[in-house]
């Protein structure tokens, strides 16, 4: 896609928009991007070409205890999942599933490394397949992360930053 024709048709969809937030925009770009509304985040993501996200990831026993974790907003959730693993000296070997998240971490659609065999109200999505960028609807994005069923270890991400990859 050109991304002249991106910006037309962004430009259209912005300006049928009643509710917008403020996100961050690259400097100088303010003209192009101005307020975008919650909707048009993953084309804003698009439009900043190579978005670098920055998750932190609490346990959630112990706010205390977080790791920051950036990657490619094109890069999938199996990466983000390995990704956390590594960060906190986990291994690989227990099963492991995200959910997407809002503001009181309610528990949306699930994107796991496989489908389980248990009951699902919605088929989840797969994090092999699924891309970081294409679930971030929101400037502040959280998911909820657990890991080792057995365990249940449970994390709570959240977007912090999102950076223009230089």
């Amino acid at each position: 896609i050109e991304r002249q024709a991106v910006l037309s048709s962004y430009e259209y969809r912005r300006r049928t928009v009643i509710e917008r937030s403020t996100v961050p925009v690259v400097e100088g770009e303010e003209e192009v991007l101005g307020q975008l509304s919650i909707s048009h985040f993953p084309l804003f993501l698009y439009l900043y070409s190579m978005a670098i996200l920055k998750f932190r990831i609490y346990w959630e026993e112990d706010e205390s205890i977080y790791r920051d974790v950036v990657i490619r907003h094109t890069q999938n959730f199996l990466q983000l999942h390995e990704a956390i693993l590594k960060s906190f000296e986990f291994d690989n070997k227990h099963k492991a599933t995200f959910f997407r998240s809002n503001d009181a971490w309610h528990y949306g659609r699930e994107i796991s490394v496989e489908k389980y065999d248990k009951d699902y109200k919605v088929e989840p999505l797969i994090m092999a397949d699924t891309l970081i960028g294409s679930e971030i609807k929101d400037p502040n994005q959280k998911f909820i992360y657990e890991y080792d069923f057995n365990k249940n270890w449970h994390f709570m991400v959240e977007l912090i930053q999102v950076d223009k990859e230089e």
